[in-house]
């Protein structure tokens, strides 16, 4: 199932947060596939799309971050491929 996890974060954490990704990654457990990432230019906010099996592994990886994120993450459909594919039925 494809999950999207919205995150901010506070100005002041932002040095914490980057040298916390450059030391250790996204610190997401196996079995999370990321399928893309995004940065919003100019706000302190960024997406991951997952797809993941067990959203409880999702539960793990936000409380790696949850310190000094906010996180917002819930299942998402292929517009195209499943919500389209449904209206058409």
């Amino acid at each position: 199932m494809l999950f999207m996890n919205i995150y901010s974060w506070d100005q002041d954490k932002r040095d914490e947060i980057i040298k916390r990704r450059l030391e250790k990654g996204r610190m997401f457990p196996k079995g999370v596939k990321v399928i893309g990432e995004w940065t919003a230019i100019g706000r302190s906010m960024g997406c991951v799309l997952t797809e993941v099996d067990d959203p409880k592994l999702l539960a793990q990886a936000n409380i790696a971050w949850s310190d000094i994120l906010e996180s917002d993450i819930f299942p998402v459909l292929d517009t195209e491929k499943d919500l389209l594919g449904l209206l058409k039925k």
